[in-house]
């Protein structure tokens, strides 16, 4: 029944509200029933502010897709994979956004298999790369194709840790030169 009182020229936005463009483009509005109600004098005021919201919402929701489409699909800033400091900086950056895939994508395969935990803190108070005879300690890469950095941070778990409480630790990170990835990669990493 209510479709023979629709036309072309008509829309149905909720039960009871019909928004009608009449044939000479003047606007009503009706509420109630689709039945013989007369036009409500105020209609072209209503439907106006009605369309300025509506039109302020659809280009409100247009420049948020917009603006996620321009953004990049990796959530970590640019790094310069050629630092070996900046791949660390960069990890902890991530570990602290709890971002795993940019964490994992700084460390070598092996590592990045490692069990992770979600942290609500991290926060990097020092990195200072290690001379070589202290290096020798954690790894015996060459120095060109290896670096071993002690880093002091503080770290907050996300709930109970796992592995680790909450704290300042001094861990010892060791990156080797990947050239298949172009890029420094934590190879190891733990205290000391």
């Amino acid at each position: 029944m209510a479709s023979r009182f629709l036309s072309r020229s008509s829309f149905v936005i909720a039960r009871s509200l019909t928004i009608r463009v009449a044939p000479d483009t003047s606007l009503f509005l009706r509420y109630g029933a689709l039945g013989g109600q007369k036009p409500d004098p105020f209609a072209n005021e209503q439907i106006a502010s009605m369309r300025s919201t509506f039109l302020a919402l659809l280009l409100g929701c247009a420049a948020l897709l917009t603006s996620a489409a321009c953004q990049s699909t990796h959530s970590s800033p640019a790094v310069d994979r050629h630092d070996p400091e900046a791949v660390l900086n960069a990890y902890f950056a991530a570990w602290a956004r709890n971002d795993t895939n940019a964490e994992t994508s700084f460390m070598t395969p092996t590592y990045a298999r490692m069990f992770r935990e979600d942290a609500d803190l991290v926060r990097v108070l020092s990195i200072k790369l290690l001379d070589e005879k202290t290096s020798k300690l954690w790894s015996s890469g060459s120095p060109e194709t290896t670096r071993v950095y002690r880093v002091l941070f503080d770290y907050k778990p996300t709930g109970h840790g796992f592995s680790m409480d909450t704290g300042r630790y001094t861990w010892t990170y060791t990156l080797i030169w990947d050239p298949t990835r172009d890029s420094w990669l934590i190879a190891s990493y733990g205290a000391g």
